[in-house]
C-alpha cells in the first residue's frame, strides 16, 4: 500500500503529555555553562566580556539543542513525505554497515563489520568523502556520537571505545573492557550523567561509570538467557532491552537499589530492535519478521499489536513523532508504516538496497538514512505532502524552557547581572 493512500497522520506532538518526558540533556548544558563561568571574573566585569561570554554560551546551547533534536529518540517533528527514492549512495566500507548516526551539520558517522568507523562529509565539490577511525579488532556493531564531539562505539572484540580528538586533531580512543563473550558488544547508549549502558552476547547488560580516579567500572544486569541485541535507557532510570531469547525486559531499581525486570513475551523469535515512546508504549522489531507495539491494558498488563509485512528479519526501526514507524529488514527493504482511516496499518515500501538493512535514521526534514549489508549507506528523499493545521514549531525561548533554567545557568545570570530570573 502506498503512503499516498493512507490517511495523513495528525501532527500531534505526542512527546508532550505522557508518563515520561524526552531525555533532558542536563549534563551537556551544565558542561557548557560551567565552561563559561571561569571566563567571568569576580567583581566588576566589563560589558564586552559579559556579552561575548553570553553570546558564546548561547551559540553552544543552540548547537546542543540542534544536535540532540537529531537523536532518533528525541525527534519532535518531521516533514511528511511520500514517494521515497535514493538520492545519494555512500560507498567506502568494505563490509556490512551495521550502525550509523546522522548529525545536524550534515555529517554521518558509521560503523562496519570491516572493523572501522567512518565520518562522512561533503567536500568543496559536494561529493561525499570519509575520515576513517581504526582501533577495534573486529566488527563495529553499535555507536553513538555525542554533542561534545566524542564518539562511543561497541565491537565484536568485546570492548567499548570512547573516541576523541587529541591536540593534533587526530582520533584516539579509550577502551572499556568487561563483557566476556567472544562475539560481544551489540548495543549501547550513553546516559545523561555520562555513564554508558551496553548489551552483549554474554547475555548481560552492563552499566558503566567513572571512578574518582578516572577509571571505568561496571555493574551487571542479569536476566536474559541469550544475546542482548538492543536497549534504550529512559530519563527515569528505567532500561528496556530486547534479546535473542525472544523477550523484552523492563529494568528498574527497587527500594533497596537492586535491579529487577519485568518480562514481555509475544515475539516468536529474537527481538532485534526497539524504541520506548514517551506515552509508555514500546515498539519492537523481531526475527519473526514482525513489529509489535506494546501498551498496558486497563489492568496494567502488557498487550501488543502486530505489524506484518516484511518477509525477513526486522533489524532496525524508528518511531516518528507523527505516529508513523520506519523499519528496515533482511528482506533488503525499508517500510514506512502508517494507520489508515479505519485504524489498520499499511506501509510504503522503499527498495534500493541489495543487502539487508541493518540501521536507519529519519531526519527532521523527512529524509531517511540507511546502512546495509550491501556495504553502502543510502540517503532517501520524497515529495512533501501538504498538511493542514498547525505544525510543531520552536523558537529561541523554547531552549531555556526545555532546560528548566538549571542551577548553573541561574548562577551565570546572577554573576552577570546580580539577579535571578524568576521561573
Amino acid at each position: 500500500m502506498r503512503l499516498g493512500n493512507i490517511i495523513q497522520p495528525d501532527l500531534v506532538n505526542y512527546m508532550n503529555a505522557q508518563p515520561h518526558e524526552p531525555t533532558r540533556p542536563y549534563s551537556w548544558v551544565n558542561a557548557a555553562i560551567h565552561s563559561a563561568l571561569p571566563k567571568l571574573p569576580d567583581g566588576p566585569t566589563s560589558l564586552k566580556i559579559v556579552s561575548t561570554t553570553i553570546a558564546e554560551l548561547a551559540a553552544r546551547l543552540q548547537e546542543i539543542k540542534e544536535f540532540l533534536e537529531y537523536d532518533p529518540r528525541e525527534l519532535k517533528s518531521i516533514v511528511l513525505k511520500t514517494g521515497y527514492r535514493v538520492v545519494d549512495t555512500l560507498a567506502g566500507h568494505t563490509h556490512y554497515v551495521s550502525c550509523l548516526q546522522a548529525l545536524p551539520d550534515g555529517r554521518i558517522v558509521s560503523g562496519s563489520w570491516d572493523s572501522t568507523l567512518r565520518i562522512w562529509s561533503r567536500n568543496k565539490d559536494d561529493q561525499w568523502e570519509s575520515e576513517q577511525l581504526r582501533g577495534p579488532t573486529n566488527a563495529v556493531f553499535c555507536l553513538q556520537a555525542l554533542p561534545d564531539g566524542r564518539i562511543v562505539s561497541g565491537s565484536r572484540d568485546n570492548t567499548l571505545r570512547i573516541w576523541s580528538r587529541n591536540k593534533d586533531g587526530k582520533w584516539e580512543s579509550e577502551q572499556l573492557a568487561g563483557h566476556t563473550d567472544t562475539d560481544s558488544v551489540r548495543c549501547l547508549q550513553v546516559l545523561p550523567d555520562g555513564g554508558i549502558v551496553s548489551g552483549s552476547s554474554d547475555n548481560t547488560l552492563r552499566i558503566w561509570s567513572r571512578n574518582k580516579d578516572g577509571t571505568w567500572e561496571s555493574g551487571q544486569l542479569r536476566g536474559h538467557t541469550e544475546t542482548v541485541w538492543c536497549l534504550q535507557a529512559l530519563p527515569d532510570g528505567t532500561i528496556v532491552s530486547g534479546s535473542l531469547d525472544k523477550t523484552l525486559r523492563i529494568w528498574s531499581r527497587n527500594k533497596n537499589g537492586s535491579w529487577g525486570s519485568e518480562v514481555l513475551k509475544g515475539h516468536t523469535n529474537s527481538v532485534d530492535c526497539l524504541q520506548a515512546l514517551p506515552d509508555g508504549r514500546i515498539v519492537s522489531g523481531s526475527a519473526d519478521n514482525t513489529l509489535r507495539i506494546w501498551s498496558r491494558d486497563k489492568d496494567g498488563k502488557w498487550e501488543s499489536e502486530q505489524l506484518a509485512g516484511h518477509t525477513d528479519f526486522v533489524f532496525c526501526l524508528q518511531a516518528l513523532p507523527d505516529g508513523r514507524i520506519v523499519s528496515g529488514s533482511r528482506d533488503n527493504t525499508l517500510r514506512i508504516w502508517s494507520r489508515n482511516k479505519i485504524g489498520s496499518w499499511g506501509s510504503e515500501v522503499l527498495k534500493g538496497h541489495t543487502g539487508a538493512v541493518f540501521c536507519l535514521q529519519a531526519l527532521p526534514d523527512g529524509r531517511i538514512v540507511s546502512g546495509s549489508g550491501d556495504n553502502t549507506i543510502r540517503i532517501w528523499d520524497g515529495t512533501t505532502i501538504p498538511v493542514l493545521g498547525k505544525r510543531n514549531t520552536s523558537n529561541k525561548f523554547e531552549l531555556l524552557k526545555n532546560f528548566f533554567m538549571p542551577k548553573p545557568l541561574e548562577s551565570l545570570i546572577k554573576k552577570c547581572w546580580g539577579v535571578l530570573i524568576k521561573k
